[in-house]
């Protein structure tokens, strides 16, 4: 049949495994599948539920591929795109060596690609070069590999953050991964934050936002609450990641899977949110607007300062003074003493 042995890498450069996405490769002019699977934490899976042993990190199963045949690959669903890279290697039979990429491709991107072997009769244009389309961020470009190399291409180095400028602390991430859900998953808990704040579909595509950062955390540490409390830890995991909550003096139980009304400063009436309490902290950057989405609960809120607090533990807030401040129609108490608030 004229068929050659190649091997295929799966690749995940945050090290958890592909979640719910899968690459499909498919004769292009036929019906004829050639692989469907995923990376999971230990292994390959494949859709017949044959396994080859992996990490999360990398795992590798062998194909058979005929040189006149041109060949469609694509990754769907799941989500964290980004992190997701393949590559396929002809293999020298004699030692099991590499002898060559001879196709590569990312999570992300519009539609699948196509690929042929060396030697094919020409029909078919590869595009599946490892160049990083449009919706694919944070790649560095990857130029087609060019001859045969005797090492894999270079994983991408993007990997998920939990605050804009460095990774989150791995205590914060969630060690079930039966906490793994789909593309279903992630569209219903959008459309519970953008039900209740409209206005944040943009901070929510910005990937480096500190809203999108909660939405992250919020997604990984769903479950099963009400839309209620989804919305109330969204917007307190917002305003952590906005003041650069990493670096706070205390910052006990925050972006934790306990109970949100027993994280250090907040206190709760009837599971909402009724005064927060975060003097001389630490706080740096800004309040992020959706904070007025605690309006018909907050009753106090207390950020200050004092005249003498020390440079290392002042709460520096340089903003104008939030407009939703008028939006907290509850609130009784406030301070924000010294906190740089500007008119």
């Amino acid at each position: 049949s004229g068929e050659s042995l190649h091997r295929l890498l799966l690749f995940d450069s945050y090290g958890d495994g592909w979640g719910t996405a899968q690459l499909g490769i498919n004769e292009s002019e036929s019906t004829n599948t050639v692989f469907v699977g995923s990376l999971d934490g230990t292994s390959v899976v494949t859709s017949d539920n044959s396994a080859a042993k992996a990490g999360g990190r990398e795992g590798a199963v062998y194909l058979c591929l005929k040189p006149d045949v041109c060949y469609t690959a694509e990754v769907t669903g799941g989500i964290f795109l980004e992190e997701i890279s393949w590559e396929i290697q002809k293999v020298e039979l004699r030692t099991g060596r590499d002898a060559g990429v001879i196709a590569k491709g990312f999570g992300g991107g519009f539609g699948g690609c196509q690929f042929r072997l060396e030697g094919g009769d020409g029909r078919c244009v590869t595009t599946c070069d490892g160049t990083a389309t449009e919706n694919v961020v944070a790649f560095q470009s990857m130029s087609p590999s060019g001859s045969p190399t005797s090492s894999p291409t270079p994983l991408p180095t993007s990997k998920r953050t939990k605050r804009p400028t460095t990774a989150m602390p791995t205590e914060y991430l969630p060690q079930d991964k039966d906490r793994e859900f789909g593309a279903d998953q992630y569209k219903r808990l959008e459309g519970i934050i953008l039900s209740a704040s409209p206005n944040s579909k943009g901070a929510l595509s910005d990937q480096k936002s500190p809203q999108h950062l909660a939405f992250e955390w919020l997604y990984n540490d769903e479950n099963g609450l009400s839309n209620s409390r989804l919305v109330q830890r969204w917007v307190l995991a917002s305003f952590y990641f906005g003041l650069n909550g990493d670096d706070w003096l205390n910052k006990q139980g925050w972006v934790d899977s306990k109970n949100e009304c027993t994280w250090f400063g907040v206190s709760c009436l009837d599971g909402a949110v009724s005064k927060l309490e975060l003097d001389e902290n630490r706080l740096v950057g800004e309040i992020v607007p959706e904070f007025a989405l605690f309006g018909d609960s907050l009753n106090q809120l207390s950020l200050g300062n004092q005249y003498d607090t020390p440079s290392d533990k002042r709460n520096q807030i340089v903003m104008p003074v939030p407009s939703f401040l008028a939006e907290l129609t509850y609130l009784s108490f406030l301070n924000l003493e010294g906190i740089g608030l500007t008119s």
